[in-house]
């Protein structure tokens, strides 16, 4: 559909362990969120973006460069719900394109003033969560070290500029 009527297509990738771990189990020769969406046609070039990635692969991260799909890290959300943060300037300098979102079902706010106050909080606590890997450390990031301090002026930058050119060519 997506491609018959050329949308724009919007989902949830990688975004908490638990997520990550049922899409194992119910999908058990592709394993992966972006392996699926790419089975189906709905890594669009210009014309998807994936809320949080969470717990992206650096190989996604790469797969989504190349197609020019775009990620809205969620920081709030991501922060209460997926054990984790969206390592901001490490997918950037992998070229992926990187914007920020409320995700007001997560969060408290649909504010981007909170998004990017949201954004700081998550890129200082880099340094020092852990994600509990479980059973099999392939299904993980191979990195999540912070490389990158998100100030304000870079979280505002992501609240505007990053966020209304994650669809463009």
């Amino acid at each position: 559909m997506a491609e018959k009527y050329n949308c724009h297509v919007q989902s949830h990738a990688a975004e908490t362990v638990d997520q990550v771990s049922l899409v194992r189990q119910q999908y058990p020769d592709l394993e992966r969120d972006i392996a699926i969406f790419s089975s189906v046609g709905l890594l669009r070039p210009g014309k998807t973006v994936l809320a949080h990635g969470v717990h992206l692969h650096d190989s996604e991260v790469s797969t989504l460069a190349e197609n020019k799909i775009a990620v809205a890290a969620c920081p709030l959300s991501n922060i209460y719900y997926s054990r984790g943060v969206v390592p901001v300037k490490r997918y950037m300098d992998k070229g992926l394109r990187v914007g920020l979102g409320t995700d007001v079902g997560g969060g408290p706010t649909a504010g981007m003033l909170t998004a990017v106050r949201g954004a700081v909080v998550a890129d200082r606590s880099l340094n020092f969560s852990n994600i509990d890997r479980g059973d099999s450390v392939r299904h993980w990031p191979e990195d999540n070290a912070g490389k990158f301090d998100v100030d304000f002026i870079f979280g505002y930058y992501l609240a505007t500029v990053c966020f209304t050119s994650l669809t463009e060519d």
